[in-house]
């Protein structure tokens, strides 16, 4: 107890030192514990399913296509759950979405239509309520979150009524508040009924499956044997299942996969952080321990046995560690604040979900004790080596202690060029995928969704009736330039593809497959998508099946010909090309693109509007009146997915960029604590270095000779920790591969801006010891102590 109430007294006697050095630690602690808040919310929590390690989701991959993890369709599903043994459950589902109407108005819900085994594979139970009736026809279950929200929480819904997409269902029951649904944020969910047309409809690839493997079937023999099934699709189905097989994934790598490396590379980050900012604090405390010589040359005198002085020197890392955790639990909440700003939606967290918990908040107790532990080590070396018997008027703190000193700050730089190196990797890969054409311009353009319900716009003529006044009323409003719709937006995951026959072509078995939109003629202007040949649709334009199509078409159907009046089949309608577009990175930037064919939506009217409209000034701006002219024409009708153009084609590269933020944050930091860190051990060595200094000087050493020995000293801590950190940053470069777009994990140029960038800052943290070198008096430096 007495050497704890001495180490806080000793944190006390120099209140300037612990504070400078707490705050080192807390910057290090604070951003290592908001990082694994994050770490811990999106893949370490428990998923919610039981036994999740023998649930696999289930993956269409089709070789013609380049797609390794694509949709299933109902056909195949079906084929699986009449012939794949290696399951004992298996599910499947579409992603929807509902317009509910009530008291409140009109609201978009995200849902999903599913078979009758889901819940039970997934362990759903209700409260209250139940799960779906057989043979009960409209049923629908809805999630707590909805409940609460939009039906007052009734206990008594069960049996209730429910208007969803203009047609009225009953409510069966209500979910469990700790339920997990796939997809994420589906909150309301209707069965679906296994008809003999959908258990052969196998050419849309819309549905999503899961399935629980038998107790003791590896994943393994569960793949060969859908392998075995696949190969029966190709010779039973040719035109719709040639090159497809299903990949079973473990749930955890498919919900969790695409950000594992990322959050893993962010731990990563944040650890070297807190790595410098303890070396930091270690040169302080071994710079303070030279001052303290005396003091512990008295006590061995008396005494005391090394490892009591040992275990001391501890208790004041692991007190400092204290105040420095406690700090950086409160910094931990503001940066997790920041962070949460910043992670992309996609991740599928919200900030409510994220939070300081007991777990979390004892990581930040044992991380700073840990610190507290790591910054003792280096004094705790340097008093074993000859601390204690040393004068404190002979010695400029013993070689073992000047040489730790100089091992620490050699390590700080060379963690800060690691750091700057994947910065800079990511840097570049995103630049250049922002220089990977879209094929659009996303600027100044406004998206919205829409659905129409079947119930009341089943016919086609309603359809365009509809849209046709929609697009008046938005064109009608001020600073509006275009505005048209597409059944698919690009870069929001939304796709469907077709088999076709090109006419002149001998038919067989290996067709070609095509990527369809509808469209109407004002989409192409309110994108910007330039017209490369031939013309694009017309309003009212419904008597033929004329059809534009993009330069990955045109070049791969018609190579060296004119397309313009050639003709594609769809099954038994034939379509006219009458003109060519620019190719549109559908699927995200870096990914290929394939042959799209863009239908009039006034020949093929379709219930899925996803509008874009292009104005002058804010956009978002135009969403009241947009909403406005929506309830003019039909008020049950909900505003759903309002954005920027430009926040949509984000998505697909936010991980990227998400990642690319954090670690030139952390690089800054990084680079920031290495350059105090030399500072600080340049300045020490300076002032221990006085009368050395004078002697020169007054021998006749000149201002640039003494300049050469400070600089010669700094900067021969500095470059070979550049160099290690070269050798890091090579190795680093390799975990990044996969983050990487185009850009070589060793890249020179890159590798040379980091170590660049490091020896600019050693520099600058060696001109301020410098320039107090030179200002010193020589004959004051004669009469001081420090030698």
């Amino acid at each position: 107890m007495m050497s704890v109430r001495v180490a806080w007294r000793g944190l006390a006697r120099r209140p300037g030192f612990t504070a400078v050095a707490a705050a080192t630690l807390a910057v290090g602690i604070g951003a290592s514990t908001a990082v694994f808040s994050l770490v811990e919310e999106i893949l370490l929590r428990d998923l919610g399913y039981p036994d999740p390690d023998r649930l696999v989701v289930l993956f269409e991959k089709r070789t013609r296509e380049g797609m390794t993890r694509g949709q299933i369709s109902p056909g195949h599903f079906y084929d699986l759950a009449d012939r794949a043994n290696p399951f004992s459950g298996l599910a499947g589902f579409e992603s929807t979405v509902f317009n509910h109407v009530s008291s409140a108005g009109a609201e978009r819900i995200n849902g999903a239509a599913v078979t009758e085994s889901y819940f039970d594979l997934l362990g759903a139970r209700t409260v209250p309520g139940r799960l779906f009736e057989a043979n009960a026809p409209r049923q629908v279950l809805v999630s707590d979150s909805f409940w609460r929200r939009r039906l007052n929480a009734d206990p008594a819904i069960a049996g209730q009524p429910i208007a969803l997409n203009g047609a009225a269902y009953t409510v069966a029951g209500v979910l469990p508040p700790g339920f997990a649904p796939l997809p994420h944020g589906a909150e309301i969910f209707i069965a679906i009924t296994p008809t003999a047309e959908l258990r052969e409809l196998r050419g849309a690839h819309t549905w999503s499956g899961v399935a629980r493997l038998r107790a003791g079937v590896p994943a393994a023999a569960a793949r060969k044997e859908l392998d075995a099934i696949a190969a029966t699709w190709e010779m039973e189905h040719p035109s719709t299942s040639r090159g497809h097989a299903i990949e079973p994934v473990p749930i955890e790598e498919a919900l969790r996969g695409s950000y594992s490396s990322t959050m893993w590379l962010l731990m990563g980050a944040v650890i070297l952080v807190l790595l410098i900012a303890c070396a930091n604090v270690a040169g302080m405390l071994l710079a303070r321990g030279v001052e303290r010589a005396p003091e512990m040359a008295i006590r061995a005198a008396l005494g005391a046995s090394r490892a009591r002085i040992l275990g001391e020197l501890a208790l004041e890392g692991l007190a400092l560690a204290a105040v420095a955790g406690s700090l950086g639990a409160l910094l931990a909440t503001w940066i997790l604040d920041a962070l949460m700003a910043a992670v992309p939606a996609t991740f599928g967290i919200t900030p409510a979900s994220v939070r300081l918990d007991g777990k979390v908040l004892a990581l930040c107790a044992m991380t700073a004790a840990l610190c507290g532990l790591l910054v003792s080590l280096a004094p705790a070396i340097a008093a074993a080596s000859e601390r204690l018997r040393a004068n404190s008027r002979t010695t400029a703190g013993g070689r073992a202690e000047a040489r730790i000193r100089r091992l620490i700050v050699t390590g700080e730089c060379a963690l800060g060029v690691v750091l700057l190196a994947a910065a800079g990797l990511m840097l570049r890969s995103v630049w250049l995928l922002e220089q990977d054409g879209r094929g659009f311009n996303a600027r100044n353009a406004l998206t919205f969704n829409l659905q129409l319900p079947y119930r009341t716009y089943g016919d086609d003529a309603l359809k365009t009736a509809f849209e046709r006044r929609l697009t008046s009323a938005i064109r009608a409003l001020p600073a509006v330039e275009s505005a048209g719709l597409t059944s698919h937006l690009p870069m929001s995951g939304q796709d469907v593809r077709q088999t076709v026959h090109i006419e002149g072509r001998e038919e067989g078995a290996d067709e070609p497959r095509v990527h369809w939109r509808i469209v109407t003629p004002g989409y192409f202007p309110a994108m910007q998508i330039q017209l490369i040949a031939g013309r694009l649709h017309r309003d009212g334009e419904s008597k033929e099946t004329l059809v534009v199509i993009n330069q990955t078409a045109a070049r791969r159907f018609w190579p060296g010909l004119n397309p313009l009046g050639r003709r594609i089949r769809f099954g038994s309608e034939s379509a006219e090309v009458i003109g060519v577009v620019a190719d549109v990175r559908h699927w995200g930037l870096g990914r290929e693109t394939n042959p799209e064919v863009y239908f009039n939506f006034w020949r093929k009217p379709w219930w899925n509007m996803n509008y874009v409209v292009r104005a002058g000034g804010d956009v978002v701006a135009l969403t009241p009146a947009i909403r406005a002219a929506l309830r003019g024409i039909d008020a049950e009708i909900p505003l759903g997915l309002v954005a920027r153009m430009e926040s949509m084609v984000d998505r697909p590269t936010a991980r990227r960029q998400f990642l690319m933020s954090l670690l030139t944050v952390f690089a800054a930091l990084a680079m920031l604590l290495a350059m105090v860190g030399l500072y600080g051990q340049l300045a020490y060595s300076v002032a221990r270095r006085q009368r050395e200094i004078g002697i020169r000087a007054a021998l006749g050493a000149s201002r640039g000779e003494i300049a050469a020995l400070v600089f010669r000293e700094g900067m021969g801590q500095a470059l070979p920790g550049v160099l290690l950190g070269l050798a890091g940053a090579a190795a680093l470069g390799r975990l990044l591969d996969g983050q990487l777009y185009e850009v070589h994990p060793n890249h020179p140029a890159i590798l040379a801006a980091a170590a660049a960038s490091m020896l600019v800052a050693a520099v600058l943290a060696c001109s301020i010891p410098v320039r107090r070198a030179l200002e010193r008096n020589p004959l004051q430096a004669l009469n001081s102590d420090s030698m």
